[in-house]
């Protein structure tokens, strides 16, 4: 039957210890971490409006592909420990279930390049993009990409094709880390160039900081997504050149890579969530809601007198900040623009009345 369980290879008694210590780890990882911040990160991201809609639905696929990798996963170390047998690999759709999604999320950062280059180049209009195709083409080439490697996979484990694809997926990987941050440079340079010409307008200067924040952002889970690809595809091109050998060598270093992508990917979600401000400002909130710290914020947020330290701080602050800032944190005008400025807000009021 399709829902049958083959019984794995017969290792020792030290050796299915440690396998079964490893499903352990990785039942609880799931359950607890990746699982858990999948689902609130998906939901954070569903419920705001700061990130653009061609972004924000790339971030919900790959939190979505997470949450059902590591459902597949929690099944597949259930039924292990049930049986008491820690080595098989569970029937095929079951495979297929957690495969799936393990492949589209391993281009989901490929994609998100392609968004950001997308964001850089239509900077003056891309506020209001909402590109439907992009998205169904991308669907539709990561779905079949991933449906060939995981059925590759299962007929054929660790042949050449999915070693190929992996070192595919690695050179565009490295390719594509050297293009973001060529593009967060490039945002750079271009907003400050423009904005010394003065020749912004307001919807491409938002649209242009936020592709440089967006940027700032992303660097972590471009790493962590990065090195997600690498180790799977090391492994699996030492298996497939016959380097890397014996059943149970190979089968414990593929659940320590499972164990390992398990932690990966709730870094990914967890950076997503901590280096955007809106989407961690929600999150801890909710942490003070769920765990009862409501006595803590109230404390937290308690009206103090001020003292007379207090205000002679907060003079000397208003003294040192002397007008808007960029999204550096520097001043958009020097002091020797002092005269210029006031001309500017003089030309703003005539235009008003």
């Amino acid at each position: 039957m399709a829902f049958n369980f083959p019984p794995g290879p017969n290792y020792t008694d030290i050796q299915s210890q440690l396998l079964f210590t490893t499903d352990i780890i990785e039942l609880t990882s799931n359950l607890l971490l990746a699982c858990p911040i999948s689902i609130i990160n998906f939901i954070l991201i569903l419920k705001t409006s700061i990130i653009h809609p061609n972004l924000k639905l790339i971030i919900l696929c790959q939190s979505l592909c997470i949450f059902i990798r590591g459902i597949g996963r929690i099944i597949l170390n259930f039924v292990r420990i049930y049986l008491q047998d820690y080595s098989t690999k569970g029937p095929s759709l079951l495979a297929i279930f957690y495969l799936q999604p393990l492949f589209i999320r391993n281009c989901i950062m490929h994609v998100m390049v392609i968004e950001r280059i997308m964001a850089t180049l239509k900077s003056k209009n891309y506020e209001k993009n909402r590109n439907i195709f992009f998205h169904i083409i991308w669907i539709i080439i990561t779905t079949c990409f991933a449906f060939v490697n995981s059925f590759s996979s299962l007929i054929i484990q660790y042949n050449y094709f999915v070693t190929l694809t992996y070192s595919i997926l690695f050179l565009l990987g490295i390719f594509e880390i050297w293009t973001f941050f060529w593009i967060l440079n490039h945002n750079k340079r271009n907003y400050e160039k423009k904005l010394l010409e003065g020749r912004h307008l307001l919807s491409e200067r938002y649209q242009i900081c936020e592709n440089i924040r967006t940027s700032k952002q992303l660097i972590p889970c471009f790493i962590l997504h990065f090195i997600n690809l690498i180790l799977p595809g090391i492994y699996v091109s030492l298996v497939t050149f016959g380097i890397y050998s014996g059943q149970f060598n190979q089968d414990f270093t593929e659940e320590l890579l499972y164990l390992i992508t398990t932690f990966i990917s709730f870094l990914i979600e967890l950076s997503m969530i901590m280096f955007h401000p809106f989407l961690k400002r929600e999150f801890l909130h909710y942490l003070i809601v769920s765990f009862g710290c409501r006595i803590l914020k109230s404390n937290n947020s308690a009206v103090v007198p001020l003292t007379e330290n207090d205000i002679s701080l907060t003079n000397i602050n208003n003294k040192t900040i002397k007008g808007p800032i960029d999204i550096d944190g520097h001043l958009f005008f020097t002091e020797k623009q002092e005269n210029i400025t006031n001309e500017y807000f003089k030309q703003l009021t005539i235009s008003w009345q």
